[in-house]
């Protein structure tokens, strides 16, 4: 007597179907807004053939489990897959390091310690950080602009607002890895285990000055003047880091 096994999926999510899920959602959970999420299967896992975007959605963890759980139906997740959170919200949101990272702020090969805004620009903070003297919890400020002026990241207070309009985010590995458009390298920013606050393949611009940093150095790019080229600097204890304008 024979038997015909079912072949299940594997494990494996293919990556382009993995940053497809993250761009229908809006980068956030369906039901919450969380940027660090899984990917959840509609049909339990065990009856899935293939991992198909269609029957799929990108759920935070917290939200993942109250589905596992039979807390919230599938139903309902097909229901916030149609009108994700995100896209209602007109970005994703989270509290993503832990409250003593940023001390210590490496903007491509330049270093900053105790310094309060790393970065301003026109007398504008751009990239600041605020310690709170009654519990010690440092705060985290970012606003970024793209080339045309719109506002693609903002951190407020460390709570982190990433607009859909972005080509892929994901979060992995105690890092955040932002694509404005297909084949542009990533922003990233991370947090190390030693408290550094990290930010890799700058590339923004802010009241028509474009900032660029990598681990060869950081430039100020204006449009009717040389650029501003910082390698290797290490600044310390100053309220203002990197002041241009």
């Amino acid at each position: 007597m024979s038997h015909t096994r079912t072949r299940r999926a594997s494990r494996h999510i293919p990556d382009a179907i993995k940053r497809q899920l993250r761009q229908e959602a809006g980068f956030g959970c369906l039901f919450c807004g969380a940027i660090i999420c899984t990917y959840e299967h509609i049909l339990d896992f065990a009856q899935s053939r293939a991992h198909d975007p269609d029957k799929m959605g990108y759920i935070c963890h917290q939200c993942h489990g109250k589905v596992t759980r039979k807390y919230w139906s599938k139903a309902a997740v097909e229901a916030a897959k149609e009108d994700p959170y995100c896209k209602r919200l007109g970005f994703a949101h989270e509290f993503v390091f832990s409250p003593d990272t940023g001390k210590t702020v490496k903007m491509g090969s330049v270093t900053m310690d105790g310094v309060q805004n790393q970065l301003v620009i026109f007398d504008e903070p751009v990239i600041s950080i605020a310690c709170q003297p009654e519990d010690g919890l440092i705060l985290l400020n970012v606003r970024l602009h793209d080339e045309k002026g719109q506002l693609f990241l903002e951190i407020v207070d460390n709570e982190w607002r990433i607009r859909p309009s972005s080509w892929d985010v994901e979060c992995v590995g105690g890092r955040v890895a932002l694509q404005r458009k297909s084949g542009d390298k990533p922003l990233i920013i991370s947090s190390r285990d030693d408290g550094v606050l990290e930010f890799q393949n700058m590339d923004f611009k802010h009241r028509g000055v474009r900032i660029t940093a990598d681990r060869a150095g950081m430039q100020a790019h204006f449009p009717n003047r040389p650029p501003i080229t910082i390698h290797g600097a290490h600044l310390a204890d100053a309220i203002s880091g990197i002041v241009i304008g």
